[in-house]
């Protein structure tokens, strides 16, 4: 229990920095992908209330926002996912799942087309690396 206690205290405040100075977008797709989110948010909204009355703002707007996010079922599972890709169960595939939530959560994929072209694509460009010198 502290451990994810002290996990989402650390997820809260990089959430908060981003609540302050970054798109919610971003704020989304960190939303996304850590895995205590309320408690998470939480943490940022205590941490950014003496910054004015924008990110209070924000955050209850992020709290409405992360309940309709969370029931909300993904275009594709991660069956899906890994068939789409040809990835056996491992890291590889809890990556490819989180890039597609964080995607979904910052409203650059709507549906499973969009869904696949993205994971293709962003599959595609982690295979072929940084460019050669």
């Amino acid at each position: 229990q502290a451990a994810r206690t002290v996990h989402a205290a650390g997820d809260g405040e990089r959430l908060g920095r981003a609540m302050i100075t970054g798109p919610l977008a971003e704020v989304r797709g960190m939303l996304a992908t850590v895995a205590e989110p309320d408690a998470a948010l939480a943490w940022a909204t205590a941490r950014v209330a003496g910054h004015g009355p924008r990110p209070l703002t924000d955050a209850s707007t992020e709290m409405r926002w992360l309940r309709r996010f969370s029931r909300r079922h993904p275009p594709l599972d991660g069956e899906e996912i890994a068939e789409l890709l040809h990835l056996k169960p491992g890291p590889a595939r809890a990556e490819a799942v989180a890039r597609l939530r964080q995607a979904l959560a910052r409203g650059e994929v709507r549906g499973r087309r969009q869904a696949e072209r993205f994971l293709l694509a962003t599959s595609l460009s982690e295979q072929s690396g940084p460019p050669a010198v």
